[in-house]
C-alpha cells in the first residue's frame, strides 16, 4: 500500500539512493524443506536467563546487583511457511554488541539449522539487567564465566520454539498506547535530557499474535519504543522494568482468563524516548506495565488484520556508517588533564587511542526484515536508533500493516538525525560528538550523512522483502 505524497511531505523525510550489498531469500539453501504447501505455522517458548543475583554489573548503574527483584527472561517465536523459517527472539537484557549477537544467532543456527539471516535478537533495553559487549571500560566487565551459559539458553529457547511449531492464524493490530516520552528538549541552544511533549514520539504498541482459533494462543509478540529505565537507579536489584512487568501482567491476565501462550515483548526505536517517569522506581515502572498491558489486552480483544498470505519471504542487509572524526590529540589530552572523573579519564583514553590511529572508522548497521506478502513486515534496526527511522520506515514501507524494532542484532550506540549531528556540542548526551559515544568501543558518532544512509538501506531493504525487485 502506498503512502500518499502528502504524508511523506508533513513528515519531511526526503530518501537519497545509496550503494551496499543485499540478501535475501524465499528458502536459502540452509533453510530444511518441510513440505511446498505454504501453510503458516508457529511455536513459542521462554526460558530464565538471569545472570548472577550479586555483583553483575547493571547498565549504567555505579553499583553492582544486590539481589533479584524478578526473573529475567529470553522467549522466542518461529515462523515458518513449510519452505522458509524465521525466528524472533526478545530478551530482557539492556543490549549486546553484534560480535557477541552473532555469537548468539550461531549458536540458534546451530540448534535449529535456521539460517542466522532468517535470526533476530531484540533486547528490551532494560537497564536494571547487564549489558554485553557495547561500553566501554570501566563499564563492561568483560568476559563472564555465565557468557557460555547464557548462549546454550539462547539456542535452547529456539530450539524449543522450532519443534513446536503448528498451523495457526496470524493476527496483527495497532492499539494506542502512552507510557513514554520525548527525551531530547532544546534549552537555551543546547539539548538537554527533559520531557518534550513536543517532540517526536511513537504512542502505540503493534501486537502479532499466532493462535489455533477456538484452541489455542501460541503467542503474541507486542512492541513499544521507550526506554525501560522507569526503575533505573531506585533499584540495584536484577529486573525487567516495565517490559518485564507488562509481560508478567499479561502472563497473569491470560490465566485469568483460562488461557495461556508466550507473551514476548519486543522494544522499538526509541533511541530518544525515555519511559516516564525517569527513574521513579519499581512502582512506577509497574504502573507504566498496567497501562501497556491494558493496550495490549485491548489489541487482542479487537478483530485485527487477520493475515492471509502463506508465504514468508526473508531480506537482511549491513550498511556501513562513516563516523565522525575525534578532536586532536592535544585537544583530548588537554580533557583527560582537566576532568576529575575517572570513567570519563578512562573514555578519553581510550579515544585517545583511537585518534593515534587515524584511520577512517565505520559502525555496522545489520538491517533484517520478515514479511509477508504485502499485508505484513517485520522491519528490525540495530542500535539505539531514534524514532525518526520508524516514522520514515512507515512513509516508504509498501506493506499495509508494519512492526519496525529498534536494538535489534546488536546495539553500539545511538544512531540520531542528521540535524541532531549537526548540532555539534549543543547535540546533547545521545548526539554530540563526546556525548554518549565516547562510551561506547566504536567511542565515535555517527556522521551526518549516516541518515541518508540508513533511509536508502529501509527503502531498498522493504523493496527486496516485498518482491517489488524481482
Amino acid at each position: 500500500m502506498n503512502r500518499s505524497p502528502l504524508r511523506i511531505l508533513l513528515l519531511a523525510m526526503v530518501v537519497s539512493l545509496c550503494s551496499f550489498t543485499t540478501t535475501r531469500g524465499m528458502a536459502d539453501d540452509d533453510s530444511p524443506q518441510v513440505t511446498s504447501e505454504p501453510t503458516i505455522q508457529a511455536g513459542a517458548a521462554e526460558i530464565d536467563v538471569t545472570p548472577p543475583a550479586e555483583g553483575t554489573a547493571l547498565a549504567m548503574r555505579p553499583a553492582r546487583s544486590t539481589g533479584v527483584e524478578e526473573p529475567i527472561f529470553a522467549r522466542a517465536l518461529v515462523l515458518s511457511d513449510g519452505s522458509t523459517r524465521v525466528a524472533v527472539v526478545t530478551c530482557d537484557y539492556c543490549g549486546f554488541d553484534i560480535p557477541f549477537n552473532e555469537r548468539l544467532r550461531k549458536a540458534i543456527h546451530e540448534a535449529t539449522e535456521i539460517p542466522t539471516t532468517h535470526i533476530m535478537i531484540n533486547t528490551s533495553h532494560n537497564h536494571s539487567a547487564p549489558m554485553i559487549g557495547a561500553w566501554a571500560p570501566p563499564n563492561n566487565e568483560g568476559t563472564q564465566p555465565w557468557y557460555d551459559e547464557l548462549v546454550k539458553k539462547f539456542a535452547t529457547v529456539a530450539k524449543q520454539a522450532a519443534a513446536q511449531v503448528k498451523p495457526c492464524r496470524l493476527r496483527f493490530q495497532r492499539e494506542a498506547a502512552q507510557i513514554g516520552i520525548n527525551r531530547r528538549l532544546m534549552h537555551q541552544g543546547r539539548i538537554v535530557m527533559a520531557p518534550n511533549p513536543h517532540g517526536s514520539n511513537l504512542p502505540w504498541t503493534d501486537v502479532l499474535c499466532a493462535e489455533v482459533p477456538g484452541v489455542e494462543r501460541i503467542g503474541v509478540l507486542f512492541s513499544y519504543a521507550a526506554h525501560p529505565v522507569i526503575v533505573q537507579r531506585a533499584s540495584n536489584k536484577i529486573g525487567g522494568d516495565y517490559p518485564g512487568y507488562a509481560v508478567k501482567r499479561m502472563q497473569a491476565m491470560a490465566r485469568a482468563g483460562g488461557s495461556g501462550g508466550v507473551f514476548m515483548f519486543a522494544q522499538g526505536a526509541g533511541g530518544d524516548i525515555n519511559g516516564f517517569p525517569l527513574a521513579g522506581g519499581i512502582r512506577a515502572a509497574d504502573t507504566a506495565a498496567r497501562d501497556l498491558s491494558y493496550a495490549v489486552e485491548r489489541a487482542m480483544k479487537s478483530p485485527g488484520h487477520i493475515i492471509q498470505s502463506p508465504r514468508l519471504r526473508v531480506a537482511s542487509t549491513e550498511l556501513e556508517l562513516p563516523l565522525q572524526e575525534p578532536p586532536s590529540a592535544e585537544q583530548i589530552k588537554k580533557r583527560i588533564a582537566e576532568t576529575r572523573d575517572e570513567a570519563r579519564r578512562k573514555w578519553l583514553q581510550g579515544l585517545l587511542a583511537l585518534a593515534d590511529e587515524q584511520q577512517p572508522a565505520t559502525l555496522r548497521f545489520p538491517i533484517s526484515a520478515f514479511a509477508l506478502g504485502n499485508e505484513f513486515c517485520i522491519l528490525a534496526l540495530p542500535h539505539e536508533t531514534f524514532s525518526y527511522y520508524t516514522l520514515f520506515a512507515e512513509s516508504v514501507s509498501p506493506f499495509e500493516h508494519n512492526m519496525v524494532l529498534g536494538y535489534t542484532n546488536g546495539m553500539n550506540g545511538y544512531i540520531a538525525t542528521r540535524r541532531d549531528y549537526l548540532l555539534a556540542a549543543s547535540g546533547g548526551y545521545e548526539a554530540a560528538p563526546l556525548g554518549s559515544a565516547l562510551n561506547y568501543t566504536t567511542r565515535l558518532a555517527p556522521r551526518p550523512e549516516s541518515q541518508q544512509i540508513i533511509e536508502a538501506g529501509i527503502r531498498k531493504i522493504l523493496e527486496e522483502v516485498s518482491g517489488q525487485t524481482e
